[in-house]
């Protein structure tokens, strides 16, 4: 009787008698550390969940279920590694959650202590950089920034020919996976002057008309107003040799009339508040004096210098508003422009020997833009990385323009940026740039997709083929999602990966437009099999980007100078933005009273390079968060 009572009781009631000692007691994980070795043992539960990430939370290696009882994860960079251990029953009912943190790290870490900075006639030079990545940024006294170096940087650097005056240095060290170790900022002073004749500046406007004025001239370092030299009749100007003491004009510099060949002379200028204006020197045949010029505030004319074949000499210049270049015969080439990275609107006319301008990949908009009576100017390919336009278009009489497909995208009905943004006037160039229905019609492309992608495999060979976009982002992994192969942006159509192992790969490919819009995803899984003669694909997924139902578009991105985003959907409405770096940090934000229909503009030129959060809050919607790839090119 008794005996049967306690069977009944065993059916009835199994689980309180044997779940406490049996089922549901927590793995006893243990994590070793062998200088880059990292072994996970005892994952003994029935089922096992283990992720594991870097100090940006990037996975580095997961298992879902099928986990080994021991994980062994080789040539681990330095730094900090996060794991998360989930633990669970045969049915999947939960047991535990085990998390830790630990870190990677060699007998020599990189220290800020050993940094430092001397300064030798006209040479900044750095020592003590001893880091796996490191960023460096030398700045004027003003914060406009002259050198950079980022992630190999060496662990030494010289900064020849600088100017005098103070100087901003900010250095960071980080680990080889860019944990951040610690930031040396600091300020060092250039002294490179004899004594000068009169340490006041120049208040007022200056004009040097005549070469006795200009030998007359004594002291000025800071031009308060503005600074003519020369005037366009009767100027006997051929030497500005006394001019070396200025380093900044506040306002407007003219240079006219002149009978120069060269600007040797003015090689301590670093800065034009206002216009620069370069007029009628007959004789003028390059830039060179000008090396150290970086800024200019408002426009660059370059007008009726029939000499000048190309913008050499202006080594530093990476800064205007606007440039303005006309009637100049000889101009053939201006390489130049490619690095300025605030340029917002471009006129180039009577250019007799133009044929090209550079890709302005510095550059994420324009808000004017007029190519008239260029004689051999050619193509618009320029434009290819401009992702809005607006303001007037003017692009007439220039008889060689063949090729304009650099504009096609900015005049279709594009469904972000659309095509009301700017006012076109394009007429008298051959046919295929007659007018903005010529340029679409000739330039229609199919989209890329990702359906067109071909995974194969052979023995102990990986091929893919149909990379098609005009950015293409592709990815392959081992098993242990270790990358095998990475190449970003200009990949070859075909890539093939060969002498592999037996095992699981794992192939990732992203399409991207001209402008970084994304397209689509595919992820392809191949199991090779060897001796076996067998080749598997499985889970393959393609995920069309561009109709995935976002209601806040936001690009380019990766971002080079600046991103837009699209708050069309919430047009007259409040909304606000916030940025996160990927420390959880609040590095931008701004509150919009009522979203218009043009994209929303973000300049990304303070933000360092790496992953952000866009938060977006618009009147009666839930929070909306977009990543953002800050990708600048220095």
């Amino acid at each position: 009787m008794y005996q049967f009572l306690w069977v009944i009781s065993f059916l009835f009631f199994p689980l309180s008698f044997v779940s406490a000692n049996t089922l549901f007691n927590c793995p006893s994980v243990s994590i070793d550390i062998v200088e880059d070795e990292l072994t996970i043992k005892g994952l003994t539960a029935p089922i096992e969940i283990v992720k594991v990430f870097n100090a940006s939370y990037n996975l580095v290696y997961q298992c879902n279920g099928n986990c080994p009882n021991n994980i062994d994860l080789a040539n681990l960079a330095e730094g900090i590694y996060y794991i998360d251990i989930q633990s669970y029953t045969s049915n999947w009912r939960f047991i535990c959650d085990q998390k830790e943190t630990i870190t990677i790290s060699s007998d020599t870490a990189p220290s800020c202590e050993n940094i430092e900075l001397d300064v030798v006639a006209d040479e900044l030079l750095m020592s003590g950089l001893e880091a796996p990545n490191k960023i460096v940024k030398v700045f004027d006294v003003f914060y406009n920034l002259i050198d950079i170096c980022f992630s190999d940087c060496g662990n030494t650097i010289v900064i020849p020919n600088l100017l005098s005056g103070l100087y901003h240095v900010d250095i960071q060290l980080y680990t080889a996976n860019w944990e951040f170790v610690c930031d040396h900022k600091e300020d060092i002073f250039v002294d490179l002057t004899d004594e000068p004749c009169d340490d006041n500046p120049c208040l007022g406007n200056v004009t040097l008309a005549n070469q006795q004025a200009i030998d007359d001239f004594c002291g000025c370092t800071t031009v308060e107003g503005d600074l003519v030299i020369g005037k366009l009749i009767g100027s006997n100007i051929n030497s500005l040799a006394n001019l070396r003491d200025i380093e900044k004009v506040k306002g407007k510099l003219t240079i006219q009339g002149t009978n120069i060949q060269n600007f040797d002379g003015l090689g301590n200028l670093g800065f034009v508040g206002q216009d620069l204006f370069i007029h009628k020197n007959l004789s003028l045949k390059n830039f060179q004096g000008l090396n150290n010029l970086v800024e200019i505030g408002s426009t660059f004319f370059l007008k009726e210098n029939p000499q000048i074949s190309n913008l050499n000499g202006l080594d530093r210049w990476t800064k205007a508003l606007a440039i303005d270049f006309d009637k100049n015969s000889g101009l053939s080439k201006v390489d130049r422009l490619a690095l300025l990275s605030n340029l917002t609107t471009i006129k180039l006319t009577n250019l007799a020997q133009l044929r090209a301008v550079p890709p302005l990949s510095l550059l994420s908009s324009l808000s004017g833009l007029n190519l008239s009576n260029n004689t051999k100017f050619q193509n618009l390919n320029f434009l290819s990385p401009i992702g809005y336009l607006e303001g007037n278009v003017t692009i007439k009489s220039n008889p060689s323009l063949s090729d304009c497909c650099g504009l096609a995208h900015l005049v279709d009905d594009d469904p972000f940026f659309g095509s009301n943004n700017a006012v076109f006037d394009i007429a008298n160039n051959p046919f295929s740039c007659k007018s903005i229905s010529t340029i679409l019609s000739d330039c229609q492309t199919i989209t890329p997709s990702c359906s067109d992608i071909q995974v194969n495999a052979n023995g102990g060979s990986i091929s893919i083929t149909g990379l098609t976009a005009a950015n293409v982002i592709l990815k392959v992994f081992d098993k242990n999602y270790g990358v095998l192969f990475n190449c970003f942006g200009d990949c070859d159509n075909f890539v093939q990966l060969n002498d592999l192992s037996n095992g699981i790969y794992r192939v990732s490919i992203n399409f991207y437009n001209p402008n970084w819009i994304p397209i689509c995803e595919t992820i392809v899984t191949v199991e090779l099999n060897e001796n076996e003669g067998v080749v598997s694909f499985s889970d393959r997924t393609n995920k069309d980007k561009l109709s995935d139902g976002s209601n806040f578009l936001v690009a380019p991105n990766p971002a080079y100078g600046a991103t837009f985003v699209d708050l069309k959907a919430v047009a007259g409405k409040s909304v606000q933005l916030q940025l996160i770096d990927q420390f959880g940090q609040k590095v931008w934000a701004k509150e919009i009273r009522q979203a218009a229909l043009v994209p929303e503009k973000i300049d990304i030129f303070p933000f360092d390079n790496g992953l952000y959060f866009l938060m977006i809050q618009a009147e009666g919607q839930p929070l909306k968060t977009q990543k953002l790839m800050v990708a600048r090119m220095y």
